[in-house]
Order: C-alpha cells, then sequence, then structure tokens
C-alpha cells in the first residue's frame, strides 16, 4: 500500500499541490476532487479528496502529526453496508484523542468511514486500529490512497485523464513549480 511509505509531509505537499492545480483547472468547485485549507492559527491544515462518487478521504495535518479517514461507498466495510449502521469495530480504537477531536472538527461525516490511519510525531509508521477483516473484505484504502498524486508526473497523469482536453490549458511546467514551491513550506 502506497501510504506505507509515504511521510506526513509528502502527503501534505501532494494534496495542497493538488487542490492548486485543481483550482487552475476547474472554476466549478464542485468538479474538482482535491481541496486543501490551513489554520495558520493553530498550526493545522486539512486536505480532501472526492471523487464525485461516493468515495472520498480527508487528511487532517495538526504539526507534526496526521489522520486520514476515508470512506469507499461500495466497501463491506461501510456503516451503511451493517444492519446497524455502525462504524465498523476498531476504526477508530487506539487513536488519540487529541486527532480524533480536530478530525471531528474537521470532517463532520467521520462517522462515514471504511479506514483510519494516523501517524504522530512518535510514530515510525502509520498505525490503524485493531479491525478485523474477513477474507475478501475490502475497505477502499489500497485503492483510495493511491489516488494521491505524490509526484508531479502522477498529477500530470491523473489530471490528462480526469480533465481530459481541458488540461492542455496549463503548461505542464506549472505542475512541477507549484509542486517545488510546496516543499518548502
Amino acid at each position: 500500500m502506497k501510504i506505507k511509505s509515504l511521510s506526513i509531509k509528502d502527503i501534505k505537499v501532494a494534496l495542497q499541490s493538488s487542490a492548486e492545480l485543481d483550482e487552475i483547472l476547474s472554476d466549478e468547485e464542485w468538479l474538482r476532487c482535491f481541496a486543501f485549507s490551513e489554520n495558520e492559527g493553530n498550526d493545522t491544515a486539512v486536505g480532501f479528496y472526492d471523487n464525485g462518487s461516493g468515495d472520498n478521504f480527508v487528511v487532517v495535518f495538526a504539526g507534526n502529526s496526521a489522520v486520514i479517514k476515508g470512506f469507499d461507498h461500495e466497501s463491506q466495510v461501510s456503516p451503511y453496508a451493517r444492519d446497524d449502521h455502525a462504524i465498523w469495530p476498531g476504526i477508530y480504537d487506539s487513536l488519540p484523542d487529541t486527532l480524533f477531536q480536530q478530525l471531528k472538527k474537521a470532517d463532520p461525516t467521520y462517522q462515514d468511514v471504511t479506514f483510519c490511519f494516523w501517524k504522530t510525531e512518535a510514530d515510525q509508521s502509520w498505525q490503524q486500529g485493531p479491525v478485523i477483516f474477513a477474507n475478501g473484505i475490502n475497505n477502499g484504502s489500497k485503492w483510495l490512497l493511491d489516488e494521491i498524486p505524490v509526484t508531479p508526473e502522477e498529477y500530470i497523469k491523473w489530471a490528462r485523464d480526469y480533465y481530459e482536453d481541458d488540461f492542455d490549458t496549463i503548461d505542464e511546467s506549472l505542475v512541477h513549480k507549484i509542486y517545488a514551491t510546496n516543499k518548502f513550506f
């Protein structure tokens, strides 16, 4: 899974850059897949991905920590696929309370969840709760998190597919410039 090899900074740069480029490529907010907002007063930022088909993820960046909450609407892990409409057992277990509170504040749909990962300053790797899936159950994390365009080349490939001919309204060098600029912030 791609997320295991990514740092918090890699993800932040990718989502911030993708959101900036989506704004350039589409005047219509509802057509954009990526969004990003920062709250400099408390050192937090939030990155969003929504494919417009019911699948999404949100990443809350809090200092040197981050939490990723995702939702695959077709997953058997979805609360809507369960008779009791409850969150799959273990998804939020062990998530530090400060990150959970920031996630709930940033994402009012935090209960629409099929996966959750987090990494604190003390963690060496991405963590997740003690979820147990029977064979063949997919929570959507692999394919959804693979949508994070970590490099300019990955964004270009993604945007050519998503925006088709509209992508040609910008020069590929702009994609490289935006990614390079965000790496320093």
